[in-house]
Order: C-alpha cells, then structure tokens, then sequence
C-alpha cells in the first residue's frame, strides 16, 4: 500500500475537488501502513463529503481502535450502527474474499472494541 500514497496525492492535487472515495481509499492506504493520525483525517474529509458514508465510520472505528482511542473508536461504532443497524462484523465477514478475509482478521478485534456487534441486531 505504501506505494498507492504518492498516487493518492497527485489525484488529489491535480483533482482539487475530488470525490469522496479518494479520500476513503487514501485513508484505508494510510491506515495499512500504520500512519493512522493521516488515516484518521482522510476518514474525516470523507464525512465532510458524504455524512452517511458507512465505510468512512468502519475504517474510523477500526482505526481508533488500533490506537488504543477506544472512547472515539466507540462513537464511530455507533455511527456505523446509526447508518446501519443490521450491520456487523459476521456481515462484514461473510462479503469478503477468502484472501481478504485474512487480511482482516486484526481489523474485527478492533471493530469489537469499537462496539461493533459480531451478528446483526435482531431489532428494526
């Protein structure tokens, strides 16, 4: 992934008003390179484009969680879960290749303490 940073960076310089999945996919590439504080802004500048965005408030909540931000990684949680109740880390689980599948393992333990619950909610 640390390859994937400069690219990152030139589309965003020369798309000043990129979409907002740039700024997903740049935090998601920060956060698998361990920069977590610049993860944490590009999850952010996702939110500012697109205040529902689900995926914003995982890698959020997982990112909080790995360092060891466990109050805020809770509040992403329950972001998550206000977008979408149903959602859980099985959920997660059961649409990812097997490939990717373990290369998530370390991010369910952090969407744990996040708040984030293993099966759906059985409630509306």
């Amino acid at each position: 992934m640390q390859e994937a940073l400069p690219l990152f960076e030139k589309a965003v310089r020369l798309n000043p008003f990129p979409p907002a999945w740039y700024y997903l996919d740049f935090g998601h590439a920060y956060r698998s390179v361990g920069q977590f504080e610049k993860a944490i802004i590009m999850y952010k500048k996702t939110i500012a484009l697109t205040p529902n965005n689900i995926f914003a408030y995982i890698g959020l909540a997982g990112t909080y969680g790995f360092m060891g931000r466990e109050e805020e990684a809770k509040s992403a949680g329950a972001e998550v879960l206000r977008i979408d109740p149903k959602w859980s880390i099985d959920y997660s689980r059961k649409r990812l290749l097997q490939k990717i599948r373990k290369d998530c393992n370390y991010s369910w333990k952090f969407w744990r303490k996040a708040g984030l619950p293993d099966k759906p909610n059985a409630s509306p």
